[in-house]
């Protein structure tokens, strides 16, 4: 398909290495440098990605937090029972909390799937031919 030749001047200058032959005889460049890139990029997406799930979190947090601090503090518009008030305030309150520990556990296991997808990623693509000087 490609010749030795094709794969001269810039390309040599890039990945800093010689092409290898396949075994059918095709033409590939041994990707030392392309694999460290490409791995560079997913870490890239990764953080970008972990601060829009940031960003997705602390609004959800935030709502969370002014819908339950709103419903315990206008709980007497429930009833005018002073102890049933009581009550739904510290119900609203219970509910606020749990809610908002939820939201935390949400966004930290979704940092973590977040860090292992680059990371499995990373493994996969790893060199799949030694850099240096083709043998054949």
């Amino acid at each position: 398909m490609y010749d030795i030749e094709d794969f001269s001047g810039p390309v040599l200058a890039r990945y800093g290495s010689e092409p290898t032959r396949k075994a059918h005889g095709t033409a590939t460049l041994c990707l030392a440098a392309g694999g460290r890139a490409m791995k560079r990029w997913f870490w890239i997406a990764a953080a970008a990605l972990a601060a829009l799930w940031l960003l997705l979190a602390w609004g959800t947090y935030a709502l969370i937090g002014a819908i339950g601090r709103m419903l315990a503090s206008n709980s007497d518009w429930a009833t005018g029972h002073a102890e049933t008030v009581v009550w739904l305030s510290w119900l609203a309150n219970l509910a606020t909390s749990l809610g908002l520990f939820g939201v935390v556990l949400i966004w930290v296991i979704g940092l973590i799937v977040i860090a292992i997808v680059p990371s499995l990623l990373s493994w996969f693509a790893q060199r799949r031919f030694p850099a240096g000087r083709p043998r054949w």
